[in-house]
């Protein structure tokens, strides 16, 4: 366990981040729309990512997940239609088995994101960031105020070194995480 108070605890919040390979969970009623580019990015790099978050991101989340979501489902659609009416028959089954065989690729790389959006009837005011190496738990936003600008207060464990303390922080989290579902405003999935 390591505890630091300073500008600039960015750092291991965005090493925390970047280094998610199987999940991430975000906790943090502000995000920025930079980390929010981030954590989206994590979900098409094949991340099953968590978010808990407040109404001033929703906006922010809701743009992103609309690029990464119907996309994929608008420009199948629009292939498969123009693979039909595409002459002769053959270049049209063509096309069709390589639409079919793109998608598959895709769904196998990419994971899923839910962000829970939670307002001042129910506001989370935790901030914490997990994945399966460090859980991070402290004072800080995930904006770019918070995480390089004021000075702020983490606690940063180690799964290989704080197990015990690492399983601990990994159950609150899903407690917030049920709670914070339970009573959200809106929860977006893609």
């Amino acid at each position: 366990m390591k505890v630091i108070s300073q500008k600039g605890v960015g750092k291991y919040v965005e090493r925390l981040v970047k280094s998610s390979e199987k999940f991430l969970v975000v906790v943090s009623p502000w995000i920025s729309e930079r980390y929010a580019k981030m954590v989206v990015k994590k979900s098409t790099d094949g991340v099953n990512v968590i978010v808990v978050t407040t109404r001033d991101s929703e906006k922010i989340f809701l743009k992103l997940l609309k690029k990464i979501c119907p996309q994929k489902n608008n420009s199948n659609k629009m292939l498969i239609f123009i693979s039909i009416l595409l002459t002769p028959f053959i270049i049209g089954i063509i096309l069709l088995l390589a639409l079919f065989l793109k998608s598959r690729k895709v769904k196998k790389k990419e994971g899923k994101i839910k962000v829970i959006v939670v307002d001042k009837d129910f506001f989370v005011h935790v901030k914490a960031y997990i994945n399966e190496k460090y859980a991070i738990v402290g004072s800080v936003n995930l904006t770019e105020r918070g995480l390089w600008k004021n000075v702020e207060m983490i606690t940063m464990f180690i799964k290989s070194k704080d197990k015990d303390d690492y399983e601990s922080i990994r159950e609150e989290i899903q407690k917030v995480i049920s709670e914070s579902e339970a009573n959200a405003k809106k929860v977006l999935r893609c």
